[in-house]
């Protein structure tokens, strides 16, 4: 358990100075000014998730930087915030098994004696999910909408 705990606080180490220095802010407004659509603030949380992910190899920092920062995004453009949750669920967690210096990843890597890039021939449901994802995305398929009332009283 000592390299899964050592990975967690060492991506908690790294993620923080992220956020207080700003660059997640610098990076969520570059995905506010491409970003014009429901559709594209989807596409634009996963990969913007996708890429924080990479760099700490924690979701459990991703998530907790992350989604605060995306949840008035998603009201602006009428998305429910289950939509978030699935977004930073799918790009952390389906994500996670396949980068090597994650926590899950070395978990696999160690416990099955395979490399990540191996264990994701036989892990469809890793590329899967993903590739869903963005069909969902694109077709707006299971993607929950709420009305501005609704937001206007959770807002009061």
């Amino acid at each position: 358990m000592l390299g899964t705990v050592a990975l967690l606080i060492a991506a908690s180490i790294f993620g923080a100075p992220l956020r207080s220095s700003g660059v997640i802010d610098i990076l969520l407004d570059k995905v506010k000014n491409i970003c014009k659509s429901g559709k594209s603030i989807l596409s634009g949380t996963f990969i913007l998730h996708g890429l924080f992910f990479l760099i700490t190899g924690s979701y459990y920092v991703t998530f907790a930087v992350l989604g605060p920062m995306f949840k008035p995004l998603y009201h602006k453009y009428d998305l429910d915030g289950t939509n978030l949750s699935r977004t930073l669920e799918i790009s952390g967690t389906g994500l996670a098994a396949i980068i090597p210096w994650s926590v899950t990843g070395a978990f696999i890597a160690t416990t099955l004696e395979v490399s990540t890039g191996k264990f994701l021939l036989y892990a469809p449901m890793i590329y899967l999910a993903i590739i869903l994802s963005f069909v969902y995305f694109a077709t707006g398929f299971g993607i929950k909408k709420i009305s501005q009332d609704t937001i206007n009283h959770q807002e009061v």
